[in-house]
């Protein structure tokens, strides 16, 4: 039940709530208590020798292998920004297909209304290399039914739509990258490590069923010879957008941390391997399915709060207690606030790709320090 009035003495709880609330983009937020990597995964680094954040990246660069067209949904969103920039630096050709209807007849501008599931200027999807599938509803919000709706909808619905006008084309693209995410594997409080070879939790919750569903509309590409890859994305970390940009302005004011128990598991990654793996994928055409993309190197959600208020040189002492966020933000607090799983990208690893941001300290500091 949401709570729509609270006494005096809840003011400041409620004051945290509301603004750890606004700083929600599409996972949960952390606690503070501790600075080190949790041991259970010190293995695991030692295993793929991720100790430093300076690494040479050996990452191979879309183009070389001579695509010449990409097609882009969700092409104005976090990733989609940054992915069109990169490629049309390399003067290939970039469709971007939108539901903003002000942009028909834009150049290379492909508008779609996922209510009829009509597409204007279809014939642009002609021809295409590669098409990157990054439509989908914000989550970062608390889950009325008709937010849960919207969030379900655009996602199976832009999908379907997609893979339906990749089915009309004579000439099919040789790959469909589609967004998904690491809610795929449950949110459940586990010391398991999970990686592409998982499958999901015994107690799945929303976005869990909402991650199947997706990838479900996207691998029906495969039947069409369109060799197909769900990205199943961390939190991305820059000061752009997302997670990072929501909440700076929080430890800014000292409102940052703990919340629940803060030994829940963290994954995360940064823009830029973010977009070099997207580069990687279209590359080496032996990877397919599905692939995390996350650091190599997960963290509690302690040592995130620990990391992002040292990066900010603000404390992070004030707690929030579990039962408070259940209270207030109910399935929504519970699973992206509270609930967590430790993931590792071993498919990329196994293919060679170089993580170049694996210090979550350093990396915040370089992010916040450069406005990356």
């Amino acid at each position: 039940m949401r709570i729509h009035s609270l006494n005096s003495s809840s003011l400041l709880l409620l004051l945290q709530l509301s603004l750890t609330a606004y700083c929600m983009f599409s996972y949960r937020l952390a606690p503070t208590w501790q600075m080190k990597t949790d041991s259970l995964f010190e293995q695991f680094v030692k295993t793929f020798n991720l100790n430093n954040n300076n690494v040479q990246s050996s990452n191979m660069k879309a183009s070389s292998s001579g695509v010449k067209k990409i097609v882009i949904t969700g092409a104005t969103g976090l990733v989609g920004q940054d992915l069109t920039k990169r490629f049309e630096q390399r003067d290939i050709e970039v469709v971007k297909v939108t539901s903003q209807k002000k942009l028909d007849g834009t150049p290379n501008v492909v508008v779609w209304d996922l209510n009829d599931s009509s597409v204007k200027s279809a014939e642009l999807l002609n021809d295409a290399d590669v098409v990157i599938n990054m439509v989908g509803e914000n989550v970062g919000e608390f889950w009325s039914e008709e937010k849960k709706q919207r969030i379900t909808r655009s996602r199976m619905a832009g999908t379907a739509l997609i893979v339906k006008k990749i089915s009309e084309l004579k000439k099919k693209p040789k790959l469909l990258i589609s967004a998904s995410g690491l809610s795929y594997y449950g949110y459940l409080k586990s010391e398991q490590v999970f990686d592409e070879s998982d499958t999901v939790t015994d107690e799945p919750g929303f976005l869990t069923k909402v991650a199947l569903d997706w990838e479900r509309e996207a691998f029906r590409a495969e039947a069409l010879g369109v060799r197909t890859v769900c990205v199943r994305f961390a939190p991305i970390f820059t000061t752009k957008a997302g997670i990072l940009s929501k909440l700076m302005p929080i430890f800014g004011l000292g409102a940052g941390g703990v919340l629940g128990s803060g030994k829940q598991p963290f994954n995360w990654v940064s823009l830029g391997d973010t977009l070099d793996a997207i580069d990687f994928i279209i590359e080496n055409k032996s990877i397919k399915g599905p692939v995390n993309v996350c650091s190599p190197v997960p963290i509690s959600n302690a040592a995130f709060t620990s990391a992002i208020g040292s990066a900010m040189n603000r404390w992070t002492f004030l707690p929030v207690p579990e039962q408070a966020i259940k209270l207030v933000y109910g399935e929504m607090g519970n699973e992206m606030l509270l609930g967590g799983r430790a993931c590792i990208p071993t498919k990329l690893l196994n293919a060679g790709f170089t993580f170049k941001d694996t210090s979550i300290e350093a990396t915040l500091k370089t992010i916040m320090t450069q406005k990356l």
